[in-house]
Order: structure tokens, then C-alpha cells, then sequence
């Protein structure tokens, strides 16, 4: 996909393997006993939050986050940026990250709220953040894939997630070529990350990697 004028056009799909290399030496990914609570197949997706029966694990992911953040990261409010569902945000939020940008904010509130919504867009209002933690199991919308589904078209949603999953990284410092620290404890989303590091997973149907980070970490666009 490239940008023409005030539009996106789908472009053909590159055979070219991009060389992600300098991005796996800068997102540093947690690996560790915080990470258990993501094991189940449906762990942070919007229904587990919602379920009161998982309401001691969502208790247990709020203290895991803080744990995080504020413990074994040793972070301030303005290094932090974190997500999850906007209905789940008040069940894990916790002192020290609790900032939101408001609506209506002025040019000395851009930028340091710690909580951002999870398909945030086309801003650099936050390229200063490097400590980084991703609360959620994306699944596509269900009304949206029945749609897709009546006019057979597939919607591979392991890609549509990584997409909203690598938008929201490239926000940070990552893309001005600084390392970054990522609390991400599903499991899944986890691991579609480090595949696509890892070359595992194409760029083409994610998105145009030269778009959201410098083109010193791409070898080209996707």
C-alpha cells in the first residue's frame, strides 16, 4: 500500500524480504513470568475482560502492569505509553500511568498521557515513549467479518491484528531508530510480533513499514 495524494492504493505484493533486523535490535520484547496470564487461547480479548468470572485474572493483569511499569521498569509518566480496550482501561490502570490526553488539550498536554487508544493513528505526539505495554487479544469486529463473510472474502485476522499491533508501536521511540522496552501478555499478540520480526510474516498485508518508521530502519517499503 502507498500514499497517492490523499488516499492509500494497494499496490502488488513485494517477493523482496524486507530486512527487519534493526527493529528486532530495537524492540525489546518481555519475556517472563508476567507473561502467564496471556496463555489461555482467549486471554485479553474484549469478552475476557467482560467476563466476571476472569475478574480476579483481569485483578491480576492490573497488578502486573504496575509491576511492569513502575517496578521493573523504573519508569515516569512520560516515558510510559500503554493500551487496551477502551471499557477495560479503568480496570487496570494503575498510579504512575493513569493520564489521558483530553480532548480539548493545548499544546503543553500533547504527548503526555500515558494511556493511548489501541488503533491510534498518524501522529508523533508520542515518539518520545520507550517503555511501552500492550493489554489486549485483538479479534476482528464480529459484525464487520460477518460482513466480509457474505461476500466471501477472508479476512486473515492474525495480520489484522499485528496491523494495529505495529501502528501503535511505531507512535513511540522506535520510530526515531531508539530502542523501546513492550509489555505485551497475550500470548498471541506476542507472538505475532516476534514472527514477523523474525521475517515469519509479510509486511505487504500489514502495512508500508517506510510510512511509520525512518527508512534507515527499512531496506525499503513493503
Amino acid at each position: 500500500m502507498v500514499k497517492e495524494g490523499d488516499r492509500y492504493e494497494l499496490q502488488p505484493k513485494s517477493d523482496v524480504i524486507e530486512d527487519r533486523s534493526s527493529l528486532k535490535e530495537l524492540i525489546h520484547i518481555f519475556d517472563g513470568d508476567l507473561n502467564e496470564i496471556g496463555n489461555a487461547k482467549t486471554a485479553l480479548s474484549k469478552s475476557w475482560f467482560d467476563n466476571s468470572r476472569t475478574s480476579i485474572k483481569v485483578k491480576q493483569l492490573k497488578d502486573n502492569l504496575y509491576n511492569y511499569l513502575r517496578n521493573r521498569q523504573k519508569a515516569n509518566a512520560e516515558r510510559i505509553q500503554w493500551t487496551t480496550f477502551k471499557d477495560a482501561k479503568n480496570k487496570i490502570k494503575g498510579e504512575g500511568f493513569i493520564k489521558e490526553e483530553p480532548e480539548n488539550n493545548t499544546n503543553r498536554d500533547v504527548g503526555q498521557a500515558c494511556f493511548t487508544s489501541f488503533n491510534l493513528r498518524a501522529t508523533k505526539k508520542y515518539k518520545h515513549k520507550d517503555v511501552l505495554a500492550f493489554c489486549l487479544y485483538r479479534f476482528m469486529n464480529p459484525i464487520e467479518k460477518h460482513f466480509f463473510d457474505q461476500q466471501n472474502v477472508k479476512v486473515d485476522e492474525d495480520l489484522l491484528a499485528l496491523s494495529d499491533l505495529l501502528q501503535w508501536i511505531f507512535r513511540s521511540a522506535v520510530r526515531d531508530g531508539k530502542p523501546i522496552n513492550i509489555y505485551i501478555p497475550s500470548r498471541r499478540m506476542r507472538d505475532l510480533l516476534k514472527k514477523w520480526l523474525n521475517n515469519e510474516l509479510p509486511c505487504s498485508n500489514v502495512s508500508n513499514a517506510s510510512d511509520v518508521f525512518p527508512r534507515k530502519l527499512a531496506s525499503r517499503p513493503c
